[in-house]
């Protein structure tokens, strides 16, 4: 695949502009290119990358956000 996905996430624990900044950072660990967007006033994060769905997931989900991918 050489194109980026956009990939959405559901993050309903996502509590702040702190805990946002937390996801975007632990999600580039696994993709140092992702274009990430993490608003907690709607609890979704964006991702522009080439990663897996369930590596996101899991990246979202180690910050104690449980993640759930929207279709």
């Amino acid at each position: 695949m050489s194109d980026k996905d956009n990939k959405k996430f559901n993050v309903p624990s996502m509590d702040g502009a702190e805990s946002a900044e937390d996801i975007a950072d632990t999600v580039k660990t696994t993709d140092p290119q992702a274009q990430v967007t993490a608003d907690p006033k709607s609890k979704t994060v964006e991702v522009k990358s080439e990663d897996s769905d369930e590596s996101i997931a899991q990246a979202i989900t180690a910050t104690g956000n449980p993640a759930d991918k929207v279709e």
